[in-house]
């Protein structure tokens, strides 16, 4: 069994993975670069279960953290929630993304933020957190206002990231402790 981390042979050649595959770093091009976790996919085959993880902004450019869908032949350019099978939290401007469509949601984000992630993979909802304090009154623990509903469980959706200019962040899946704690019904995920 695989450590859960970003994957190298699914994430676009501008990205370099270090720090055993928990720090992304993208170079400074002007371009959105997609990076996956290496799990089978936390929407599918984990479909009764609640995840939390954590993206902490190293160095901000801009970017999106959230869940993607990989089919294998999205563009590793595209960022996260420029697809119908993507949904993202955008650094720069606090919006969420999903099929190219941004909305208002929360703060934006920058170097030395936390950003936690709880995906409900029973009824696909999805919320973000900055520092501890979950957007637009989200909760994930009483399944109340999420950034997303209705996200297809059926698929294999991933931890994903797209980062843009010279920007890094490293994730945390539950290897060490988080910084902030998790939800309510919410567990890490390892592998």
């Amino acid at each position: 069994i695989r450590p859960l981390t970003w994957d190298a042979l699914n994430s676009n050649s501008n990205i370099t993975l270090s720090e055993g595959r928990l720090l992304a770093t993208n170079t400074n091009d002007g371009t959105y670069h997609r990076s996956y976790a290496n799990a089978y996919g936390v929407g599918f085959i984990t479909a009764n279960e609640k995840f939390y993880w954590e993206i902490t902004i190293v160095s901000s450019g801009n970017m999106r953290v959230g869940l993607a869908y990989n089919r294998g032949i999205l563009t590793p350019d595209q960022y996260i929630g420029e697809d119908w099978n993507s949904w993202g939290y955008d650094a720069a401007t606090g919006n969420k993304y999903n099929n190219a469509t941004g909305t208002a949601y929360g703060n934006s984000y920058t170097t030395g933020d936390v950003i936690g992630v709880a995906w409900n993979a029973t009824n696909g909802k999805l919320w973000f957190s900055k520092n501890g304090v979950w957007q637009a009154s989200g909760d994930p623990a009483a399944d109340t206002n999420p950034a997303y509903t209705g996200i297809a469980t059926f698929m294999s959706l991933y931890p994903a990231i797209s980062l843009n200019g010279s920007s890094a962040i490293r994730v945390n899946f539950g290897a060490t402790a988080f910084a902030y704690t998790p939800p309510t019904g919410f567990t890490k995920r390892l592998t």
